[in-house]
This record gives C-alpha cells, structure tokens and sequence, in this order.
C-alpha cells in the first residue's frame, strides 16, 4: 500500500490516459472512488469506496437489474 501512495507501481500510461477527462466513451465505468468525502460527506464510511459510473441506458438497465444496495447521485465531475 505504501508504495501505491507513492505513486512507485504508476505506469507512465497511466498519466497520459486518454480517458483521464472522462472521455472514454464506455457505457460504464469502474473505479476507486477516492475524495469521496467531497462529494458525499454523509456516505463516507472511513473504508474504501467504488464508484460506478452508468453511461448509457443499456447499461443502467443492466445494473438495475442487479439489485444492488447504491446510492444514486448526479454531478458533472468535469
């Protein structure tokens, strides 16, 4: 974990990810949702949290059908 922190297993890559801006154009994304205690202060548990971002109606047919225990928001995060 420390050497995660300190950006030690980063690929080069992955600074100049082309998705970086929220461009991927995918109908979902999966991701570590770090700050989380900016957006939602009453969620933040202290623990890790994922985020999924649902881009296409497809696909949030898809996870509605999963019943999963969420909490649904929207934002413009760019």
């Amino acid at each position: 974990m420390k050497g995660f922190l300190a950006d030690v297993y980063l690929r080069p890559s992955y600074y100049y990810c082309k998705s970086k801006d929220g461009s991927s154009h995918s109908n979902l994304t999966i991701a570590d949702f770090w700050n989380i205690h900016i957006f939602m202060t009453d969620f933040d548990d202290d623990k890790d949290m994922g985020l999924i971002i649902v881009d296409s109606d497809k696909c949030e047919e898809y996870y509605d059908a999963l019943g999963m225990n969420n909490r649904c928001t929207s934002w413009t995060l760019y």
